[in-house]
């Protein structure tokens, strides 16, 4: 995944981002039975895969964390006033 590619998925919903997720979790189980049958002799595809789930995964929770503090800011902002 590159930077553009980085770019264009944070401006992505939650709820896509996690069906993009689960997509290349199914791909990653389908790449690693093919590298186990000798299909596929290529593990570079299984690693970059694994760096995708992550940085996926990375994006998910930070987007998660702003909303949790979103949401924390607006009770601390009602409560003062």
């Amino acid at each position: 995944m590159n930077k553009a590619e980085k770019k264009s998925f944070r401006s992505k919903s939650l709820s896509e981002m996690k069906a993009e997720l689960v997509k290349l979790k199914i791909n990653i189980s389908k790449e690693i039975v093919e590298l186990k049958s000798g299909k596929n002799t290529n593990p570079k595809k299984k690693r970059e895969l694994r760096r995708d789930i992550s940085q996926i995964s990375t994006i998910i929770r930070e987007k998660e964390l702003v909303e949790s503090l979103k949401h924390v800011k607006e009770e601390l902002s009602v409560k003062s006033k």
